[in-house]
């Protein structure tokens, strides 16, 4: 027997505490329903569920988003369906009546007069039909907002005539980076691309093609190192080079936000690739700036194709130069009005970055399907009317077949979403969820361990006892 230490009663109360743990633990799944109720039950567990629960819940949402589409194309296309039948129709069936050559001229004049009452209404059904307040058969009345945003590329020519200014170079280009930021752009998005003899440098950001730092920039404008080849339809090629792998934005409303800056001391006149690249820039909406020496005429001729603006290359702050021509055509933040131009709605149907589905809205108004001066007033004019309306309800036909075409993708892709979410949940289940059953087997363990532990520590400290017994005796 030994006194100062109860061997047997210290590894009762270890394997108590023990126990007694695990108890606590099955109490919590069991309460809360989860196999997980904080990272130490499974770190990596936790972090897949988090994952998981955070798709559920955009999925969940991406649902109402999609079923909100449909509901707007559906009042679209009944707008349209109102307008083509009875509205186009009736108008189709009195210039058809009018074409007679048995009705007067006052005859026809009456017939004008109800054709114009049915082309109000047409204009009354594109101006009023609404969803949410959006106007889904005519362009929005209010002001639309401009927000300041723009890609801009650098082509640097990094050939041997560029050594002597490659840090006037770079100079500039900072100096025009951080003069873009003061001027409120919301969201400016700087690249840099070198060349030289058919080889070209897509330079990145710490792994990113695009930043907004202007130290990034100058880090990588003094790492491009100056080589002696390269000659003059290189520009152009890299022009290309650009354009096709570098995901610029889309242009905002009212102003021209992709720019590309080329960059060149070299001299040369060979004229291939000029129209190429006049086509090219022009198709993807992007405008071509040179900065350049004053005798590159062909570049010119290019640049100015684009509404570009020309930047002498000698001047020692042209970067001040170019944040002031850039930054007039981008704009800050500000307001204008769009009454012509109908609205493209962007539909959020994933959980995730970019996962849209684009809807093309259709103006309905008259003066838009070429009918707000039609005259049945003289057969001629009546069978011009005729002519015309047989195109205008063909061309309504195809976009109410549009937005029927719009609707059962939507439908698609809801059916779509909801198989994902119902996988994406049940894999989180396995991984989150308590087994009841299996915590109640567990729960009945650790109890008849943690009671066995507190009976095996009483009877560990009634040895004790026992010596003070012996003792007495």
């Amino acid at each position: 027997m030994k006194i100062n230490h109860n061997l047997n009663a210290i590894n009762a109360h270890n394997k108590m505490k023990i126990n007694n743990n695990y108890y606590s633990k099955t109490m919590n799944r069991l309460s809360s329903g989860l196999k997980i109720n904080s990272a130490a039950d499974d770190s990596a567990g936790l972090s897949i569920s988090q994952k998981m629960k955070t798709q559920i819940r955009g999925l969940y949402l991406v649902e109402r988003n999609i079923r909100d589409g449909i509901g707007l194309l559906q009042t679209a296309e009944g707008g349209l369906s109102e307008i083509e039948n009875p509205s186009l129709q009736r108008i189709r069936e009195l210039a058809v009546q009018a074409s007679n050559g048995t009705l007067t001229l006052e005859d026809r004049k009456h017939i004008q007069k109800e054709i114009n009452e049915l082309k109000d209404g047409i204009d009354d059904i594109a101006n009023n039909t609404e969803f949410n307040g959006i106007k889904v058969l005519s362009p929005p009345t209010e002001n639309i907002p401009v927000i300041g945003t723009a890609d801009i590329i650098f082509i640097v020519d990094n050939t041997g005539s560029m050594g002597p200014i490659q840090t006037q170079v770079a100079n500039n280009i900072v100096s025009f980076t951080q003069s873009m930021l003061s001027k409120g752009i919301t969201e400016l998005r700087i690249g840099v691309l070198s060349y030289y003899d058919n080889t070209y440098t897509k330079h990145e950001f710490s792994g990113e093609k695009w930043t907004s730092d202007p130290l990034a920039v100058a880090q990588v404008l003094n790492e491009i190192s100056i080589t002696n080849n390269g000659s003059y339809e290189n520009n152009m090629q890299a022009i290309g080079e650009v354009v096709n792998h570098y995901d610029f934005n889309e242009n905002t409303p009212g102003k021209n936000n992709k720019h590309i800056i080329l960059i060149t001391n070299e001299v040369g006149d060979d004229n291939a690739n000029i129209d190429v690249a006049k086509t090219l820039l022009q198709d993807e909406g992007i405008q071509l700036h040179g900065i350049f020496n004053d005798s590159f005429t062909d570049l010119k001729s290019v640049v100015q194709s684009t509404g570009g603006k020309l930047i002498d290359l000698s001047s020692l702050d042209w970067g001040a130069n170019l944040s002031s021509v850039i930054g007039t055509h981008i704009g800050e933040s500000s307001t204008i009005i769009q009454h012509d131009k109908m609205q493209t709605i962007y539909l959020q149907v994933g959980p995730n970055f970019k996962q849209n589905f684009k809807i093309e809205l259709f103006d309905a108004r008259t003066h838009k399907l070429g009918i707000s001066d039609l005259s049945v007033e003289t057969i001629e004019d009546a069978q011009i009317a005729i002519s015309t309306l047989d195109k205008v309800i063909e061309l309504v036909s195809s976009r109410r077949s549009r937005f029927g075409a719009y609707q059962n993708a939507l439908e698609h892709l809801n059916n779509s979403v909801s198989i994902y979410k119902e996988n994406i949940v049940a894999a989180e289940s396995r991984i989150g969820d308590a087994d009841v059953s299996e915590e109640m087997m567990n729960l009945t363990k650790f109890r008849i361990l943690l009671e066995t532990s507190q009976h095996t520590l009483v009877k560990s400290n009634e040895v004790m006892n026992q010596i003070l017994s012996f003792l007495n005796e």
